[in-house]
């Protein structure tokens, strides 16, 4: 066997015969001591464990002269050849597990003749083709796993036969039609798995007939029709996930009878009429996800009764009426999302009773009375939403005070009083929005110069007083928008200081005094508006665009590559550059890793994360190594790493790019983003590769911890590489990953944890001792993920029957 295999990392070099085993006893019962092989009292082999070792080639037909082999591993390798035929033969085995390769051609038949057949685990590969019909014969069978390849319908009916069957997964392949009604059948069925296919149809009533089911999902697909009422039945179910589909009509109230349910989504479907009363029965509920469908009517005031609510996500519906008075008060809330309906009355005071509030998002709809002084004093609060109601009164004290707190939107409502003096002092707040209120008094100097601030928007507002004058410092501020809201004053020179500033918005305002000429040193500032003031003088010299600004863009507009996005045209005169770029259906890296509406939603998986990270280190190695001349952005971050409709990374916003004309190119000035600097680069301004790789291997650890460059978790003045480091002066690399993709598998750890240490490369001090972005995508090839990785639950004991880790609602991650 071992000729037929490729063994790279040499896991089986005991796999040998020594010179010196001259005895016939000795040699005949020496194999039993090798790597991964497992002998009876009788020196036969009836275990074979080669897995996650690296190996490929292709197994060999002499596996079929293990006779008594009732064990066989080799999942988690690269195998990618077809399956022998002669498995046929192996009539004693209990367990078959080839999962996590990339095996190709049709699954063989004949593993039905093993009478004793117990588990059979090939997900994760890309076998096609029919499944076997005989493996309806080996009935003692309790787990099939076929997820993760591009087999073909129909499903054997011979299925049927296997009445000990407990796991059923067949997600991810391409099966069409109608699902068949008679797997209704599999009377000890416990977990079905079909979602990720193209069934179409309805979900069979025969389906109701699995009493033992407790795990059923069905999502991503084209079903349609109604959800079966005979759902209601299942008294063992404790997950249903239906989401993205096509299903239509009322949500069944029989599900309100199912109390051991703790993961209910039905979200992405076309579901109408008002939530069943009886869903506030469900004792054991965690997640309650009906977002994106036609939902109308009032939300039922007993949900708030639910003592294990974690998420409740109803946006994008038509609901109306009052939030439950009690929600929050008696569970622990992390994640509330009723956004897009057409809700009213006022916020519930106690959501964040129990301290587990991450995230309240309200937006557009018809809230009013005021914010709860209950959440300026929850701890656990990362954004609040609340955007486009008619929320009246001040905004209480103690959101500045908050240390996880980010995002605060409060524009578009009716709030009176001033900015409370606090939120001066957030070391975490990075968007505030407040614009289109009736805000008074002045805004207080130093809110500019919250350290993480990144966009700070107060337009539309009554503010009294001078221009703030406090930019000394405002490491991270980009946009600036003071307009409409009666300021007067001068603009004062120091505004130049905010070096990251991109979008200044002045407008409308009773400003006077000269344009500071500081603000021709402004060398991201790409939109300004000073109409409408009193503002006198001359303006200052080189106010507009440069021509080497305007040589710049026409090279970028020579730049082709699939990840760099693609400047369509661009117009100009001696003041204005307007740029237009291709549309990016899922935005930028930053919004759906950190901050952005779908964020949980868009990158839920390890192989998507890797795959941005290798477009972005493609994009760069063209820009690199051949453009003519070199190109350096000068300014890689998440924020500028767009996101194509299929989440292909395309780098963007080329404002800072400098052509290396020059081996030794020196500019005038720091420029970059704050956290994605190398630290070279602020005293010699010398501009070469090196810098966009730091960037770029900060980047990389935003990607594999899920944190931002200065996430408020780190302390003051910590940002996210100094922490990698303590992380790994402290062996604890492993407790960096970010939880909700690392703790999918072991093997998915192991991939994440190759790119951080890429990113650690990046990211070392000396620029001379990071590699080249080709030596980059060297090292990212070596460190790719299986396609459809379907990992494992740790919990398994050993001995006892593994079942792969389920397929999880977009929200689950959160629990």
């Amino acid at each position: 066997m071992k000729s037929s295999l490729v063994d790279s990392r040499n896991h089986l070099k005991d796999w040998q015969i020594p010179s010196n085993a001259t005895q016939p006893a000795a040699s005949s019962i020496i194999h039993c001591n090798w790597t991964g092989v497992f002998c009876n009292s009788r020196g036969l082999v009836e275990g074979l464990d080669l897995s996650n070792m690296n190996l490929s080639g292709r197994v060999s037909d002499g596996i079929q002269f293990l006779s008594s082999l009732s064990y066989f591993n080799i999942s988690c390798n690269s195998f990618a050849s077809s399956l022998p035929k002669s498995l046929s033969n192996l009539t004693s085995m209990k367990t078959f597990d080839v999962s996590q390769n990339f095996f190709t051609g049709s699954f063989p038949s004949g593993l039905g003749r093993a009478a004793e057949l117990r588990s059979i685990n090939a997900s994760s590969n890309d076998f096609s083709g029919l499944l076997p019909e005989d493996i309806g014969n080996a009935t003692m069978l309790e787990s099939l796993d076929f997820r993760g390849s591009y087999f073909v319908s129909p499903i054997p009916k011979s299925f049927t036969n296997l009445q000990k069957l407990k796991f059923l997964g067949l997600s991810g392949n391409n099966f069409k039609g109608e699902i068949p009604d008679y797997l209704g059948e599999l009377s000890s069925l416990e977990t079905l798995i079909m979602g990720y296919n193209e069934f179409k149809g309805e979900i069979p009533a025969e389906f109701g007939n699995l009493t033992n089911l407790q795990y059923l999902d069905l999502a991503v697909g084209t079903l349609s029709g109604q959800i079966p009422p005979e759902l209601g039945k299942l008294k063992n179910l404790t997950t249903v996930y239906l989401y993205r589909n096509n299903f239509t009509g009322k949500i069944p109230p029989q599900l309100g009878s199912i109390m051991s349910l703790v993961f209910l989504d039905l979200s992405d479907n076309q579901i109408s009429g008002e939530i069943p009363e009886e869903l506030a029965n469900l004792e054991n509920l965690q997640l309650l996800n009906l977002m994106s469908n036609e939902v109308t009517g009032l939300v039922p005031n007993k949900l708030g009764e639910l003592k294990n609510l974690q998420v409740l996500e109803l946006w994008k519906n038509s609901l109306e009426g009052p939030l439950p008075v009690n929600l929050g008060k008696n569970s622990p809330l992390q994640w509330l999302d009723v956004s897009s309906n057409s809700l009213s009355g006022e916020i519930p005071p106690g959501l964040c009773t129990t301290g587990n509030l991450t995230k309240l998002i309200l937006f557009n709809n018809s809230f009013s009375g005021s914010i709860p002084t209950g959440l300026s004093n929850c701890l656990s609060l990362v954004r609040v939403r609340v955007q486009n109601n008619h929320i009246s009164g001040t905004i209480p004290v103690g959101f500045g005070n908050l240390p996880a707190l980010q995002r605060l939107e409060l524009a578009k409502n009716n709030l009176t009083g001033q900015i409370p003096i606090d939120i001066t002092l957030s070391s975490s707040l990075s968007f505030i929005d407040v614009s289109w209120n009736h805000l008074q008094s002045s805004l207080p100097s130093e809110i500019l110069s919250i350290p993480t601030l990144q966009t700070f928007i107060a337009s539309h507002n009554s503010f009294r007083g001078y221009f703030p004058d406090e930019f000394q410092d405002c490491p991270s501020l980009s946009v600036l928008d003071l307009s409409n809201t009666e300021l007067s004053g001068k603009i004062p020179e120091s505004i130049a200081s905010c070096q990251r500033l991109v979008n200044l918005n002045l407008r409308n305002n009773q400003l006077t005094g000269g344009i500071p000429k500081s603000i021709t040193n402004m060398p991201t500032l790409s939109v300004l508006d000073l109409s409408n003031n009193s503002l006198t003088g001359e303006i200052p010299e080189n106010f507009g665009i440069s021509p080497d600004v305007v040589r710049e863009v026409e090279l970028l507009g020579k730049l082709r590559h699939r990840n760099i996005v693609r400047l369509l045209g661009y117009v100009h005169n001696e003041r204005d550059v307007i740029m237009v770029y291709e549309y990016m259906a899922n935005g930028n890296l930053g919004n759906a890793l950190h901050s952005g509406e779908q964020c949980e939603r868009l990158l839920v998986d390890w192989v998507s994360r890797y795959n941005i990270a290798l477009g972005v280190a493609q994009g760069l190695h063209y820009l690199h190594h051949d453009c003519h001349p070199p190109v350096i952005h000068r300014d890689i971050k998440s924020n500028n790493i767009l996101l194509d409709a299929n989440l292909e990374a395309r780098i963007a916003d080329f404002g800072l790019a400098k052509m290396m004309i020059h081996k030794n190119e020196t500019v005038s000035i720091v420029a970059g983003s704050y956290g994605y600097i190398a630290p070279e680069y602020g005293y010699t301004l010398k501009v070469d590769e090196k810098i966009d790789i730091y960037s770029y291997g900060v980047v990389l650890l935003e990607l594999v911890t899920g944190k931002m460059p200065l996430d408020p978790s780190f302390g003051e003045y910590v940002d996210i590489v100094e922490w990698i480091r303590k992380k790994k002066s402290n062996k604890a690399l492993e407790e960096a990953l970010d939880p909700s993709i690392a703790g999918q598998c072991k093997h998915v750890q192991e991939e994440m944890l190759l790119v951080l240490r890429i990113a650690l490369l990046c990211t070392v001090k000396l620029p001379k001792e990071r590699p080249s972005m080709k030596d980059v995508i060297t090292m990212l090839g070596e460190a790719k993920p299986r396609r459809k990785s379907v990992c494992r639950d740790s919990r398994a004991q050993d001995g006892a029957l593994e079942k792969p880790i389920f397929t999880a609602s977009p929200v689950v991650s959160l629990l």
